[in-house]
């Protein structure tokens, strides 16, 4: 095993070692003096001292420089490590396999696996590495993959990889080559995924527990109300799990392919009919024959992709939200969602105050809501927390 006296390894400038002495696992270029060019990426990290801060995988054309695994002075062996981490991982998504075949094994930082998503679907596991450390790691993290996790099937969907300055790859790496749409379980209700095309590793799986805290609370109502819009509803997940409590579905989304994977969905799962209408959710709200709904779900992309687009994305998640209380009912529902990991959740909070003020629509929070188990946040790297949501009473 390496050390850092043998001369490889990340020196920190002079008094930029505070980050990492406080466990943030992300170190920037501006912080770095010297980077050893070396083709094992696992490397130390020291002080201006040489004072060894913790070991980490080097990404040197990225403006995050290092991502750290370890912290303090002793030597850390990667794959011991990297197996340790994944059956850690493996072992507390248990309980959630009772209820679904389709979940997130690793989630990068929150799991200590800095740079590596990992999720389940069916039989099927799809990997993303999502650094340049990690995929110079490639053939390590896939054997480690293979070795801790039982699915057949492994597929890597390294995609959206540009400011790592690395190409997209998605490559069968293990079993069978994924069908064209794979079927999942999520409860009672079957789901169609495209793995190849489908957002992220295939379809979104953070919104697991924000569903079912929808689905307890409309399930108290005596009867299903009249009308339901699911905006921005990608493959359907909460138009077709909410259903069932509503006379009416109507599904909004931009894209084609998603509208015809919601219309899959709602097929696989409802006998009934449900719309499904193509177009931009800012116009939509704003048709003058559109009616009033009786609950409405807000779970656009991010708005906020880089620090200097919050204040504009804050207008944006402001109008939609008023747009949308001014078709809710009295005594509708509104859940409303940031997955802009810039705004955190008291900021996404006074957008919906300065919203209803502007609709003349006071509201109540019901819920505050956020990610499954499956996807947990590590207190040292709160940019972790991504997805955050408040469920609210529109009066």
């Amino acid at each position: 095993m390496r050390s850092a006296e043998d001369g490889r390894a990340v020196r920190l400038k002079k008094d930029r070692g505070k980050s990492v002495l406080r466990r943030h696992p992300w170190i920037f270029s501006g912080a770095v003096e010297n980077l050893s060019e070396a083709a094992d990426p696992w490397m130390p990290v020291t002080d201006h001292a040489g004072r060894t801060l913790g070991w980490g995988l080097v990404s040197p054309k990225s403006q995050i420089r290092v991502r750290m695994w370890t912290f303090g002075k002793a030597a850390a062996d990667f794959e011991e490590l990297l197996r340790d981490r994944l059956r850690t991982a493996g072992l507390a998504r248990g309980p959630l396999l009772a209820r679904t075949d389709a979940l997130r094994y690793v989630n990068s930082e929150g799991d200590f696996l800095p740079g590596i998503i990992l999720d389940k679907y069916a039989d099927t596991l799809v990997l993303q590495l999502l650094t340049e450390g990690t995929d110079r790691k490639r053939e390590s993290i896939i054997q480690a993959v293979r070795d801790v996790f039982d699915e057949p099937g492994l597929f890597e969907k390294s995609v959206d990889r540009k400011e790592e300055n690395l190409p997209d790859r998605l490559e069968r790496v293990a079993g069978e080559e994924p069908p064209a749409t794979a079927r999942i379980r999520k409860e009672d209700l079957t789901f169609f995924v495209n793995l190849r095309e489908g957002h992220k590793t295939g379809m979104y799986l953070d919104q697991r527990e924000n569903i079912r805290i929808l689905r307890r609370f409309l399930g108290e109502r005596d009867h299903p109300a009249p009308r339901l819009l699911d905006a921005f509803c990608f493959s359907g997940a909460f138009g077709v799990s909410l259903g069932k409590h509503f006379h009416e579905v109507v599904f909004l989304d931009s894209s084609k392919a998603a509208l015809e994977l919601a219309e899959k969905n709602w097929r696989a799962n409802h006998p009934g009919e449900a719309q499904f209408i193509r177009g931009d959710a800012f116009q939509f709200l704003r048709r003058p024959d559109l009616g009033s709904f009786d609950a409405v779900i807000l779970d656009p992309p991010a708005f906020a992709k880089k620090k200097v687009d919050v204040d504009r994305a804050c207008r944006g998640y402001k109008d939609l939200q008023r747009l949308a209380m001014m078709r809710l009912a009295p005594g509708g529902i509104l859940a409303a969602f940031s997955c802009s990991h810039h705004i955190d959740q008291d900021l996404f909070q006074k957008v919906l105050f300065a919203a209803a003020i502007d609709a003349g629509r006071p509201a109540q929070i019901l819920a505050r809501l956020g990610p499954d188990t499956d996807h947990p946040v590590s207190l040292d790297h709160p940019e972790g927390h991504y997805l955050k949501g408040f469920l609210l009473r529109v009066c």
